[in-house]
């Protein structure tokens, strides 16, 4: 969720240190703010064969690997670099960026926590933090959170807020929230507008116009998982079961620990009367089901080590 804004502000003050000494690492920040991450990470890797030791190096790596979708390489990055950076908001909060990615929903959670912990009013952390809670049911807490100041009228807490009404059997309410938005977002959140509106009319037993607002949002985000996914139950309800099953198996490969999709193929597999390939379906999805308990960050007891510039 987090932008490249945010990232800016990051570098602006948290590398300043380690910059002065390597070119590379310098180089490699400028890269970051342009948003030419692949750029920015090849001048990081460069940065660290001259300095490997150096953790705020490690950290920004571990980044710009979160933005270029490296989700295992960005957790072991930004872990790496913890022990020295326990207190800042910033690897909490894209190392829990990073755990959510894969699924990881209970360390994501803990972070997420965590981040909170350093920096209460932080807007992109509590959504973070609430799409993991009601991911896992946890629907009360996940809308306390969406209840703060600023969050109102925030287009992704609007759409959050949505889905927990989904999940609380009050589509209809969602419906008209999200509703309330159109033609009030950016470019960017149209596509997800319109995908959460899918949902919700799959929800009010709508498939036909479920599958209308899944492609549209796919017209503009061709691998967004929830449109794949959303189209996908859409079209099994349908009786289109051929192109639910290729949209479901897409939206496995877009997010492979996520257990969703496996529950849509065991149930087209049912749908197509092959109870071994449901029951196989159900089995990838057991592996993946989060856990549905809620971390508990503690603050930490002493300070962190110093990062050595």
């Amino acid at each position: 969720m987090r932008g490249i804004i945010c990232f800016v502000m990051f570098l602006s003050v948290a590398c300043s240190t380690a910059q002065k000494g390597n070119p590379s690492f310098k180089l490699g920040n400028e890269y970051a703010r342009d948003g030419l991450y692949r750029e920015a990470l090849s001048s990081y890797r460069t940065a660290q064969k001259q300095e490997p030791d150096n953790p705020a190096i490690v950290r920004n790596i571990g980044i710009v690997e979160l933005k270029l979708g490296l989700y295992d390489k960005a957790i072991l990055s930004l872990t790496k670099s913890l022990s020295y950076f326990t207190n800042n908001f910033e690897t909490n909060y894209y190392l829990a960026e990073a755990l959510r990615a894969k699924n990881d929903l209970d360390n994501a959670i803990f972070r997420y926590q965590r981040a909170l912990e350093i920096n209460p009013k932080d807007i992109q952390a509590k959504k973070g933090l609430a799409w993991c809670l009601m991911t896992i049911d946890r629907l009360d807490l996940a809308k306390s959170l969406l209840a703060g100041k600023g969050l109102e009228k925030d287009p992704q807490a609007v759409i959050l807020n949505a889905r927990i009404l989904v999940k609380q059997g009050r589509a209809a309410d969602a419906l008209s929230l999200l509703q309330s938005l159109e033609g009030k977002t950016s470019a960017f959140v149209a596509p997800y507008l319109a995908s959460a509106i899918g949902d919700v009319q799959l929800a009010l037993k709508n498939p036909k116009e479920s599958l209308k607002q899944h492609l549209l949002a796919l017209k503009t985000v061709p691998l967004m998982f929830s449109a794949l996914l959303g189209a996908a139950n859409a079209q099994l309800e349908l009786k289109q079961i051929d192109r639910s099953k290729v949209l479901a198996e897409q939206a496995s490969r877009v997010q492979p620990n996520n257990p969703e999709p496996w529950r849509t193929l065991a149930n087209i597999a049912k749908a197509s009367g092959n109870a071994k390939e449901a029951e196989l379906a159900q089995i990838e999805f057991r592996k993946r089901k989060p856990l549905k308990s809620v971390a508990t960050s503690k603050p930490s007891a002493t300070p962190p080590e110093k990062a050595k510039f």
